[in-house]
Protein backbone atom coordinates (compact mmCIF):
# COMPACT_ATOMS: atom_id res chain seq x y z
CA UNK A 1 0.00 0.00 0.00
CA UNK A 2 2.60 2.33 0.56
CA UNK A 3 4.28 1.74 -2.99
CA UNK A 4 1.01 2.37 -4.56
CA UNK A 5 0.52 5.36 -2.45
CA UNK A 6 3.83 6.61 -3.38
CA UNK A 7 3.11 5.75 -7.29
CA UNK A 8 -0.40 7.77 -6.89
CA UNK A 9 1.44 10.36 -5.73
CA UNK A 10 4.37 10.64 -8.05
CA UNK A 11 1.90 10.30 -11.08
CA UNK A 12 -0.65 13.45 -9.37
CA UNK A 13 1.75 15.74 -9.36
CA UNK A 14 3.16 19.06 -10.80
CA UNK A 15 6.31 20.91 -11.13
CA UNK A 16 6.43 24.14 -10.23
CA UNK A 17 8.29 25.19 -12.84
CA UNK A 18 5.43 23.49 -15.26
CA UNK A 19 2.96 25.51 -13.13
CA UNK A 20 5.12 28.37 -13.40
CA UNK A 21 4.57 28.39 -17.64
CA UNK A 22 1.17 27.86 -17.40
CA UNK A 23 0.54 30.59 -14.86
CA UNK A 24 2.55 33.01 -17.50
CA UNK A 25 0.38 31.98 -20.63
CA UNK A 26 -2.59 32.07 -18.48
CA UNK A 27 -2.02 35.46 -17.26
CA UNK A 28 -1.03 36.82 -20.81
CA UNK A 29 -3.92 35.07 -22.88
CA UNK A 30 -6.31 36.53 -20.30
CA UNK A 31 -4.65 40.14 -20.92
CA UNK A 32 -5.06 39.60 -24.63
CA UNK A 33 -8.80 38.77 -23.93
CA UNK A 34 -9.28 42.13 -22.71
CA UNK A 35 -7.53 43.67 -25.06
CA UNK A 36 -10.31 42.49 -27.01
CA UNK A 37 -13.19 43.31 -24.72
CA UNK A 38 -12.34 46.75 -24.22
CA UNK A 39 -12.81 47.39 -28.04
CA UNK A 40 -16.50 46.34 -27.49
CA UNK A 41 -17.62 47.98 -23.92
CA UNK A 42 -19.88 49.90 -25.17
CA UNK A 43 -21.49 46.99 -27.05
CA UNK A 44 -21.57 44.03 -24.36
CA UNK A 45 -20.75 45.79 -20.85
CA UNK A 46 -22.51 49.71 -20.81
CA UNK A 47 -26.61 50.78 -20.25
CA UNK A 48 -26.42 52.19 -23.17
CA UNK A 49 -25.14 48.72 -25.43
CA UNK A 50 -27.15 45.43 -26.09
CA UNK A 51 -27.29 44.23 -22.41
CA UNK A 52 -28.09 47.12 -20.40
CA UNK A 53 -28.36 46.17 -16.76
CA UNK A 54 -31.87 46.44 -16.10
CA UNK A 55 -32.84 44.70 -18.66
CA UNK A 56 -29.99 41.51 -18.32
CA UNK A 57 -30.80 41.11 -14.58
CA UNK A 58 -34.51 41.29 -14.96
CA UNK A 59 -34.57 39.13 -18.32
CA UNK A 60 -31.98 36.68 -18.20
CA UNK A 61 -29.90 36.71 -15.01
CA UNK A 62 -30.18 34.09 -12.13
CA UNK A 63 -29.44 34.95 -8.00
CA UNK A 64 -26.61 33.04 -8.39
CA UNK A 65 -24.69 35.07 -11.20
CA UNK A 66 -23.12 38.02 -9.30
CA UNK A 67 -21.27 40.70 -11.02
CA UNK A 68 -19.82 43.71 -9.35
CA UNK A 69 -19.52 44.84 -12.91
CA UNK A 70 -23.67 45.77 -12.49
CA UNK A 71 -22.67 48.39 -10.27
CA UNK A 72 -22.47 51.17 -12.91
CA UNK A 73 -23.52 51.06 -16.23
CA UNK A 74 -21.38 53.74 -17.52
CA UNK A 75 -18.42 53.37 -20.07
CA UNK A 76 -15.96 54.68 -17.60
CA UNK A 77 -16.76 52.30 -15.24
CA UNK A 78 -16.70 49.05 -17.39
CA UNK A 79 -13.58 50.75 -18.44
CA UNK A 80 -11.78 50.99 -15.26
CA UNK A 81 -13.20 47.33 -14.16
CA UNK A 82 -11.02 45.90 -17.42
CA UNK A 83 -8.13 48.14 -16.60
CA UNK A 84 -7.76 46.45 -12.87
CA UNK A 85 -8.56 43.23 -14.37
CA UNK A 86 -5.57 43.94 -17.07
CA UNK A 87 -3.24 45.22 -14.22
CA UNK A 88 -4.08 41.91 -12.10
CA UNK A 89 -3.67 39.70 -15.05
CA UNK A 90 -0.35 41.11 -15.47
CA UNK A 91 0.79 40.84 -11.74
CA UNK A 92 0.16 37.12 -12.23
CA UNK A 93 1.85 36.44 -15.08
CA UNK A 94 4.98 37.52 -13.55
CA UNK A 95 3.84 36.08 -10.69
CA UNK A 96 4.43 39.59 -8.16
CA UNK A 97 2.15 38.85 -5.22
CA UNK A 98 0.76 35.88 -6.39
CA UNK A 99 -1.65 34.19 -4.61
CA UNK A 100 -3.41 37.61 -3.99
CA UNK A 101 -3.52 38.36 -8.18
CA UNK A 102 -4.68 35.57 -8.58
CA UNK A 103 -7.53 35.56 -6.88
CA UNK A 104 -8.47 38.66 -8.55
CA UNK A 105 -7.92 37.77 -11.79
CA UNK A 106 -10.46 34.75 -10.74
CA UNK A 107 -13.01 36.86 -9.00
CA UNK A 108 -12.71 39.79 -12.21
CA UNK A 109 -13.47 36.75 -14.43
CA UNK A 110 -16.38 35.58 -12.60
CA UNK A 111 -17.56 38.91 -12.63
CA UNK A 112 -17.08 40.17 -16.26
CA UNK A 113 -18.51 36.59 -17.70
CA UNK A 114 -21.72 37.45 -15.39
CA UNK A 115 -22.21 41.17 -16.90
CA UNK A 116 -23.09 39.92 -20.12
CA UNK A 117 -22.38 35.94 -20.89
CA UNK A 118 -23.89 35.93 -24.20
CA UNK A 119 -20.49 37.12 -25.40
CA UNK A 120 -18.64 34.17 -23.75
CA UNK A 121 -17.58 30.71 -25.15
CA UNK A 122 -16.42 27.18 -23.98
CA UNK A 123 -12.75 29.52 -23.38
CA UNK A 124 -14.42 30.91 -20.40
CA UNK A 125 -15.99 27.67 -18.66
CA UNK A 126 -12.21 27.00 -19.03
CA UNK A 127 -11.15 29.47 -17.47
CA UNK A 128 -13.18 30.24 -14.24
CA UNK A 129 -12.40 26.62 -13.46
CA UNK A 130 -8.76 26.38 -13.44
CA UNK A 131 -8.42 29.78 -12.06
CA UNK A 132 -10.53 28.76 -8.90
CA UNK A 133 -8.05 25.98 -8.79
CA UNK A 134 -4.90 28.30 -9.19
CA UNK A 135 -5.66 30.10 -6.50
CA UNK A 136 -4.84 27.09 -4.11
CA UNK A 137 -1.48 25.80 -6.15
CA UNK A 138 1.99 27.20 -5.64
CA UNK A 139 2.79 28.35 -9.11
CA UNK A 140 4.30 31.55 -8.05
CA UNK A 141 7.41 29.63 -6.34
CA UNK A 142 9.57 29.72 -9.90
CA UNK A 143 10.35 32.30 -12.50
CA UNK A 144 8.57 34.73 -10.44
CA UNK A 145 8.84 38.59 -8.82
CA UNK A 146 7.92 36.96 -5.39
CA UNK A 147 10.75 34.21 -5.95
CA UNK A 148 13.11 36.59 -6.40
CA UNK A 149 11.62 39.56 -3.78
CA UNK A 150 11.40 36.49 -1.08
CA UNK A 151 15.44 36.10 -1.90
CA UNK A 152 14.71 32.51 -2.95
CA UNK A 153 16.20 32.98 -6.60
CA UNK A 154 18.09 29.76 -5.66
CA UNK A 155 14.96 27.69 -4.75
CA UNK A 156 15.20 24.37 -6.24
CA UNK A 157 11.72 23.11 -8.02
CA UNK A 158 9.68 21.10 -6.57
CA UNK A 159 6.70 18.63 -6.84
CA UNK A 160 3.37 19.66 -5.75
CA UNK A 161 0.69 17.03 -4.95
CA UNK A 162 -2.42 17.19 -3.06
CA UNK A 163 -6.02 17.42 -3.39
CA UNK A 164 -5.98 20.68 -5.17
CA UNK A 165 -3.33 19.29 -7.92
CA UNK A 166 -5.63 15.93 -7.83
CA UNK A 167 -8.80 18.25 -9.04
CA UNK A 168 -6.49 20.00 -11.61
CA UNK A 169 -6.10 16.57 -12.95
CA UNK A 170 -9.56 15.63 -13.20
CA UNK A 171 -10.68 19.02 -14.65
CA UNK A 172 -8.62 19.11 -17.60
CA UNK A 173 -9.80 15.43 -17.60
CA UNK A 174 -13.16 16.08 -17.47
CA UNK A 175 -12.83 18.73 -20.38
CA UNK A 176 -11.93 16.01 -23.17
CA UNK A 177 -13.55 12.75 -21.91
CA UNK A 178 -17.04 14.02 -20.97
CA UNK A 179 -16.71 16.01 -24.23
CA UNK A 180 -15.73 12.12 -26.00
CA UNK A 181 -18.60 10.84 -24.24
CA UNK A 182 -21.17 13.16 -25.90
CA UNK A 183 -20.12 12.85 -29.51
CA UNK A 184 -22.73 9.92 -29.90
CA UNK A 185 -23.47 10.68 -33.52
CA UNK A 186 -21.67 8.55 -36.42
CA UNK A 187 -20.76 11.79 -37.82
CA UNK A 188 -17.91 10.95 -35.04
CA UNK A 189 -17.71 7.48 -34.16
CA UNK A 190 -18.15 5.85 -37.74
CA UNK A 191 -18.77 8.15 -40.91
CA UNK A 192 -15.69 10.41 -39.30
CA UNK A 193 -17.25 13.64 -41.18
CA UNK A 194 -17.22 15.69 -38.34
CA UNK A 195 -14.44 18.16 -39.73
CA UNK A 196 -16.00 17.88 -42.97
CA UNK A 197 -19.10 19.84 -41.57
CA UNK A 198 -17.19 22.00 -39.04
CA UNK A 199 -14.58 23.33 -41.92
CA UNK A 200 -17.99 24.30 -43.88
CA UNK A 201 -19.25 26.24 -41.11
CA UNK A 202 -17.68 29.48 -42.84
CA UNK A 203 -18.64 31.92 -39.65
CA UNK A 204 -15.40 29.82 -37.93
CA UNK A 205 -13.47 29.19 -41.36
CA UNK A 206 -9.86 30.21 -40.86
CA UNK A 207 -7.82 30.50 -44.32
CA UNK A 208 -6.38 26.86 -43.68
CA UNK A 209 -9.73 25.84 -42.85
CA UNK A 210 -11.49 26.61 -45.85
CA UNK A 211 -8.49 25.00 -48.22
CA UNK A 212 -8.34 21.24 -45.99
CA UNK A 213 -12.24 21.28 -47.90
CA UNK A 214 -10.40 19.86 -51.02
CA UNK A 215 -8.72 16.79 -48.98
CA UNK A 216 -11.64 14.25 -48.30
CA UNK A 217 -9.42 11.56 -47.11
CA UNK A 218 -7.44 14.50 -45.12
CA UNK A 219 -10.79 15.77 -42.86
CA UNK A 220 -11.56 11.91 -41.96
CA UNK A 221 -8.51 11.42 -40.58
CA UNK A 222 -8.71 14.88 -38.54
CA UNK A 223 -12.28 13.85 -37.36
CA UNK A 224 -10.57 10.05 -36.34
CA UNK A 225 -7.12 11.36 -34.86
CA UNK A 226 -9.73 14.02 -32.19
CA UNK A 227 -12.33 11.79 -31.11
CA UNK A 228 -9.59 9.57 -30.29
CA UNK A 229 -7.25 11.77 -29.05
CA UNK A 230 -10.42 12.60 -26.58
CA UNK A 231 -10.70 8.60 -25.83
CA UNK A 232 -7.73 8.23 -24.83
CA UNK A 233 -5.32 11.05 -23.84
CA UNK A 234 -7.70 12.00 -20.55
CA UNK A 235 -7.12 8.21 -19.81
CA UNK A 236 -3.73 7.94 -19.94
CA UNK A 237 -3.78 11.17 -18.15
CA UNK A 238 -5.82 10.32 -15.56
CA UNK A 239 -4.98 6.89 -14.92
CA UNK A 240 -1.49 6.95 -16.23
CA UNK A 241 0.02 5.45 -13.06
CA UNK A 242 -0.51 2.24 -13.51
CA UNK A 243 2.41 2.30 -16.22
CA UNK A 244 5.77 0.92 -15.10
CA UNK A 245 7.43 4.20 -13.61
CA UNK A 246 10.25 4.20 -16.43
CA UNK A 247 7.45 4.68 -18.99
CA UNK A 248 5.28 7.18 -16.49
CA UNK A 249 7.22 10.54 -17.86
CA UNK A 250 7.14 9.70 -21.45
CA UNK A 251 3.57 9.11 -21.67
CA UNK A 252 2.47 12.14 -19.65
CA UNK A 253 4.76 14.16 -21.67
CA UNK A 254 3.27 12.49 -25.23
CA UNK A 255 -0.20 13.39 -23.98
CA UNK A 256 1.00 17.22 -23.69
CA UNK A 257 2.31 17.08 -27.35
CA UNK A 258 -0.74 15.28 -28.55
CA UNK A 259 -3.59 17.76 -27.07
CA UNK A 260 -0.71 21.00 -27.84
CA UNK A 261 -1.15 19.56 -31.36
CA UNK A 262 -4.54 19.58 -31.47
CA UNK A 263 -5.24 22.87 -30.06
CA UNK A 264 -2.63 24.53 -32.75
CA UNK A 265 -4.48 22.53 -35.27
CA UNK A 266 -7.87 24.09 -34.26
CA UNK A 267 -6.40 27.51 -33.46
CA UNK A 268 -4.92 26.87 -37.86
CA UNK A 269 -8.22 25.96 -38.96
CA UNK A 270 -10.99 28.07 -36.89
CA UNK A 271 -11.54 31.39 -35.01
CA UNK A 272 -12.73 30.49 -31.66
CA UNK A 273 -11.05 32.76 -29.94
CA UNK A 274 -8.46 32.76 -27.13
CA UNK A 275 -10.52 29.38 -26.12
CA UNK A 276 -7.46 27.04 -27.94
CA UNK A 277 -4.83 29.15 -25.90
CA UNK A 278 -5.93 28.95 -22.82
CA UNK A 279 -5.82 25.23 -23.44
CA UNK A 280 -2.21 25.16 -24.09
CA UNK A 281 -1.09 26.91 -20.78
CA UNK A 282 -3.47 24.63 -18.59
CA UNK A 283 -1.46 21.64 -20.77
CA UNK A 284 1.71 23.56 -19.89
CA UNK A 285 1.16 22.59 -16.46
CA UNK A 286 1.61 18.73 -16.80
CA UNK A 287 4.73 19.06 -18.25
CA UNK A 288 7.23 16.28 -16.14
CA UNK A 289 10.16 17.29 -13.96
CA UNK A 290 12.14 15.19 -16.21
CA UNK A 291 11.85 17.08 -18.97
CA UNK A 292 12.91 20.75 -17.57
CA UNK A 293 15.89 18.96 -16.22
CA UNK A 294 16.91 17.51 -19.37
CA UNK A 295 16.00 21.40 -21.12
CA UNK A 296 17.91 22.60 -18.35
CA UNK A 297 21.15 20.56 -19.10
CA UNK A 298 21.07 21.37 -22.76
CA UNK A 299 19.77 24.86 -22.72
CA UNK A 300 21.29 26.44 -19.51
CA UNK A 301 20.29 29.80 -20.35
CA UNK A 302 16.13 29.55 -20.40
CA UNK A 303 16.77 29.11 -15.90
CA UNK A 304 19.49 32.50 -16.51
CA UNK A 305 17.08 34.52 -18.66
CA UNK A 306 14.03 33.85 -16.34
CA UNK A 307 16.59 34.42 -13.46
CA UNK A 308 18.03 38.25 -14.88
CA UNK A 309 14.41 39.30 -15.94
CA UNK A 310 12.35 38.62 -12.90
CA UNK A 311 15.54 39.44 -10.84
CA UNK A 312 15.73 43.00 -12.59
CA UNK A 313 11.42 43.56 -12.06
CA UNK A 314 11.75 42.42 -8.16
CA UNK A 315 15.01 44.75 -7.61
CA UNK A 316 16.94 43.77 -4.46
CA UNK A 317 15.29 41.00 -1.85
CA UNK A 318 13.19 42.77 0.85
CA UNK A 319 13.13 41.74 4.42
CA UNK A 320 11.07 39.14 5.41
CA UNK A 321 9.64 38.34 8.41
CA UNK A 322 9.53 34.23 9.17
CA UNK A 323 6.01 33.42 10.21
CA UNK A 324 5.00 30.30 11.98
CA UNK A 325 4.59 27.29 9.80
CA UNK A 326 1.28 26.69 8.83
CA UNK A 327 -0.41 23.87 11.59
CA UNK A 328 -1.45 20.50 10.61
CA UNK A 329 -5.37 21.72 11.10
CA UNK A 330 -4.47 24.36 8.71
CA UNK A 331 -2.79 22.14 6.30
CA UNK A 332 -6.14 19.45 6.69
CA UNK A 333 -8.36 22.28 5.92
CA UNK A 334 -7.00 23.09 2.67
CA UNK A 335 -6.86 19.65 1.87
CA UNK A 336 -10.43 18.78 2.75
CA UNK A 337 -11.50 22.06 0.88
CA UNK A 338 -9.39 21.07 -2.47
CA UNK A 339 -11.05 17.67 -1.80
CA UNK A 340 -14.53 19.61 -1.65
CA UNK A 341 -13.74 21.27 -5.10
CA UNK A 342 -12.84 17.73 -6.79
CA UNK A 343 -16.70 16.15 -5.38
CA UNK A 344 -18.33 19.31 -7.08
CA UNK A 345 -16.51 19.14 -10.18
CA UNK A 346 -17.28 15.53 -10.67
CA UNK A 347 -20.70 15.88 -9.80
CA UNK A 348 -21.26 18.68 -12.06
CA UNK A 349 -19.77 16.98 -14.89
CA UNK A 350 -22.13 13.59 -13.87
CA UNK A 351 -24.82 15.97 -14.29
CA UNK A 352 -24.15 16.99 -17.81
CA UNK A 353 -24.29 13.45 -19.27
CA UNK A 354 -26.61 11.79 -20.85
CA UNK A 355 -28.23 8.61 -19.54
CA UNK A 356 -27.61 6.49 -17.91
CA UNK A 357 -24.52 8.04 -16.92
CA UNK A 358 -26.19 10.98 -15.81
CA UNK A 359 -26.29 11.53 -12.11
CA UNK A 360 -27.56 14.85 -11.19
CA UNK A 361 -27.35 15.79 -7.32
CA UNK A 362 -29.80 19.41 -6.52
CA UNK A 363 -26.92 19.99 -3.86
CA UNK A 364 -23.93 19.46 -6.23
CA UNK A 365 -25.17 21.67 -8.99
CA UNK A 366 -26.58 24.80 -6.79
CA UNK A 367 -22.95 24.45 -5.16
CA UNK A 368 -21.39 24.04 -8.73
CA UNK A 369 -23.19 27.26 -9.62
CA UNK A 370 -22.53 29.34 -7.21
CA UNK A 371 -18.93 28.43 -7.28
CA UNK A 372 -19.30 29.26 -10.78
CA UNK A 373 -17.63 26.55 -12.01
CA UNK A 374 -20.36 25.69 -13.97
CA UNK A 375 -19.48 23.89 -17.64
CA UNK A 376 -20.67 21.59 -20.36
CA UNK A 377 -18.63 19.96 -22.52
CA UNK A 378 -20.34 20.03 -25.76
CA UNK A 379 -18.04 21.17 -28.34
CA UNK A 380 -19.19 20.29 -31.62
CA UNK A 381 -21.52 17.59 -29.77
CA UNK A 382 -23.22 15.16 -30.36
CA UNK A 383 -22.12 16.14 -33.94
CA UNK A 384 -21.32 20.09 -35.58
CA UNK A 385 -23.83 22.27 -36.25
CA UNK A 386 -25.10 21.26 -39.87
CA UNK A 387 -25.91 24.72 -40.94
CA UNK A 388 -24.34 27.70 -42.36
CA UNK A 389 -26.08 30.80 -41.29
CA UNK A 390 -24.75 34.57 -41.49
CA UNK A 391 -26.87 37.36 -40.32
CA UNK A 392 -27.97 40.55 -42.77
CA UNK A 393 -29.22 43.97 -40.93
CA UNK A 394 -30.78 46.01 -43.91
CA UNK A 395 -31.50 49.69 -42.43
CA UNK A 396 -32.80 53.05 -43.60
CA UNK A 397 -31.60 55.98 -42.79
CA UNK A 398 -33.66 59.56 -42.16
CA UNK A 399 -32.53 60.85 -45.43
CA UNK A 400 -34.25 57.85 -46.94
CA UNK A 401 -30.95 56.26 -47.93
CA UNK A 402 -30.16 52.68 -47.31
CA UNK A 403 -26.53 50.54 -45.43
CA UNK A 404 -26.25 47.04 -44.19
CA UNK A 405 -25.53 47.60 -40.33
CA UNK A 406 -22.93 44.76 -39.89
CA UNK A 407 -20.76 44.93 -43.10
CA UNK A 408 -21.21 48.96 -43.54
CA UNK A 409 -22.12 48.74 -47.40
CA UNK A 410 -25.08 51.14 -48.90
CA UNK A 411 -26.13 47.98 -50.95
CA UNK A 412 -28.85 46.35 -48.96
CA UNK A 413 -29.71 43.77 -51.69
CA UNK A 414 -26.90 41.44 -52.53
CA UNK A 415 -26.16 38.34 -50.28
CA UNK A 416 -23.82 39.41 -47.24
CA UNK A 417 -22.77 35.35 -47.23
CA UNK A 418 -19.28 36.07 -48.52
CA UNK A 419 -18.64 39.34 -46.31
CA UNK A 420 -20.38 38.60 -43.05
CA UNK A 421 -17.40 36.50 -41.05
CA UNK A 422 -15.21 38.97 -42.48
CA UNK A 423 -17.39 41.77 -40.83
CA UNK A 424 -17.12 40.35 -37.35
CA UNK A 425 -14.70 41.87 -35.14
CA UNK A 426 -13.76 39.01 -32.50
CA UNK A 427 -14.79 35.75 -31.22
CA UNK A 428 -16.80 37.81 -28.36
CA UNK A 429 -18.58 39.64 -31.28
CA UNK A 430 -19.07 36.22 -32.70
CA UNK A 431 -20.13 34.52 -30.02
CA UNK A 432 -23.27 37.20 -29.32
CA UNK A 433 -24.54 36.88 -33.27
CA UNK A 434 -24.29 33.52 -33.19
CA UNK A 435 -26.50 33.29 -29.50
CA UNK A 436 -28.89 35.71 -30.94
CA UNK A 437 -29.53 34.25 -33.99
CA UNK A 438 -32.14 31.79 -32.81
CA UNK A 439 -33.03 34.12 -30.42
CA UNK A 440 -35.79 37.24 -30.83
CA UNK A 441 -34.80 38.43 -27.30
CA UNK A 442 -31.80 39.43 -27.68
CA UNK A 443 -32.33 41.05 -31.14
CA UNK A 444 -34.80 43.18 -29.46
CA UNK A 445 -31.87 44.57 -26.96
CA UNK A 446 -29.09 44.72 -29.76
CA UNK A 447 -31.69 46.75 -31.92
CA UNK A 448 -32.42 48.92 -29.45
CA UNK A 449 -28.55 49.37 -28.89
CA UNK A 450 -28.02 50.71 -32.55
CA UNK A 451 -30.65 53.09 -31.86
CA UNK A 452 -29.00 54.06 -28.93
CA UNK A 453 -25.22 54.34 -30.49
CA UNK A 454 -26.14 55.67 -33.43
CA UNK A 455 -28.37 58.22 -33.02
CA UNK A 456 -27.21 60.32 -30.29
CA UNK A 457 -25.50 63.53 -30.23
CA UNK A 458 -22.52 63.61 -32.51
CA UNK A 459 -20.77 65.32 -29.65
CA UNK A 460 -20.97 62.36 -27.99
CA UNK A 461 -20.23 60.10 -31.21
CA UNK A 462 -23.24 60.23 -32.61
CA UNK A 463 -23.77 59.57 -36.73
CA UNK A 464 -25.91 61.52 -39.36
CA UNK A 465 -27.85 61.14 -40.87
CA UNK A 466 -30.05 59.28 -38.14
CA UNK A 467 -30.85 55.84 -37.91
CA UNK A 468 -34.67 55.06 -38.86
CA UNK A 469 -35.71 51.60 -38.94
CA UNK A 470 -34.11 48.13 -39.78
CA UNK A 471 -34.69 44.11 -40.08
CA UNK A 472 -32.59 41.91 -38.36
CA UNK A 473 -32.62 38.79 -40.88
CA UNK A 474 -31.38 35.32 -40.23
CA UNK A 475 -29.99 33.40 -43.44
CA UNK A 476 -28.85 29.77 -43.64
CA UNK A 477 -27.95 26.53 -45.81
CA UNK A 478 -27.83 22.97 -44.58
CA UNK A 479 -24.63 21.56 -45.32
CA UNK A 480 -25.12 18.72 -46.88
CA UNK A 481 -21.92 15.60 -47.94
CA UNK A 482 -20.54 15.60 -51.14
CA UNK A 483 -20.45 19.71 -51.18
CA UNK A 484 -23.94 19.49 -51.74
CA UNK A 485 -25.81 22.29 -50.24
CA UNK A 486 -29.48 23.15 -49.79
CA UNK A 487 -31.23 26.31 -50.82
CA UNK A 488 -30.75 29.03 -49.03
CA UNK A 489 -33.70 30.22 -46.18
CA UNK A 490 -34.84 33.50 -44.65
CA UNK A 491 -36.47 34.19 -41.39
CA UNK A 492 -36.59 37.31 -40.01
CA UNK A 493 -35.66 37.53 -36.60
CA UNK A 494 -37.03 41.04 -35.46
CA UNK A 495 -38.30 44.31 -36.77
CA UNK A 496 -36.95 47.49 -35.18
CA UNK A 497 -38.18 50.95 -35.49
CA UNK A 498 -36.32 54.24 -33.41
CA UNK A 499 -38.36 56.67 -34.44
CA UNK A 500 -41.74 56.28 -32.13
CA UNK A 501 -44.21 58.42 -34.98
CA UNK A 502 -43.16 55.59 -37.30
CA UNK A 503 -44.84 53.10 -34.97
CA UNK A 504 -47.95 54.75 -35.20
Amino acid sequence: MTKLFQQLRDWFSLDTRSLAVARMGLGLFIFIDILWRMGSIEWHYTDIGAMPRDIFLSVFSYAWSLSFHHANGSWGFAAAMLVLHAFAAVAMMIGYRTRLSTALVCVFTISLHNRNWFVNNGGDDVLRSIMWLAVFLPWGEMWSVDQYRRGEGARPARLVSGTWVLAWFFQVFAIYFVSYLLKTSPIWRSEYTAVYYSSHLDVFATPIGRWIRAYPSVMKAMTFGTIVLEWLGPLVLFFGFILPRRFGPWAKLGVVFAFWGLHLGIISTMFIGIFPFYCLAMWAAFVPAQSWEKLEASLPRVPRFFARVYGRIAGPPIEVQAGPAAGKLLRSGHQLAGLFMLLTLVFWNLSTLKPPLKYASTFWINVGRWMHIYQEWNMFAPFPKQENLWIEIPAELEDGSTVELITGEADVLSSKQDKFAGAIRDEHWRKFLMNMSDNDKIAKHYAGAWCRIWNRAEEAGGRRPRLRRFSINVYHTVIGLNYQHSPVQKRNLWNHWCFAEDLK
